[in-house]
């Protein structure tokens, strides 16, 4: 399996690479999510036509807090008050 980074179809294929001459043969394109970061433990049927794989996905959040205002700091004496 390789990743796509050209930009063009799915962005994984499921690819043959012959040992001896080291050509590359696209056999299939594999429409994963686009969060999919790894893919890892391939393992192909006896019947030639289907497969095992495990993915891993990194969703990500962003989250945006609001305050009224930043605490002020403490004076000398408030400092010493609590000891």
């Amino acid at each position: 399996m390789a990743r796509h980074t050209e930009g063009q179809g799915a962005l994984w294929g499921l690819h043959s690479i012959d040992v001896k001459t080291g050509a590359d043969r696209l056999l299939a394109p594999l429409d994963f999510p686009t969060y999919t970061a790894n893919i890892a433990g391939f393992c192909l049927h006896p019947d030639g036509f289907h497969c095992l794989t495990s993915l891993a996905k990194w969703p990500s959040d962003i989250w945006m807090l609001e305050r009224s205002a930043p605490p002020r700091p403490k004076t000398w004496v408030e400092r010493f008050a609590r000891r």
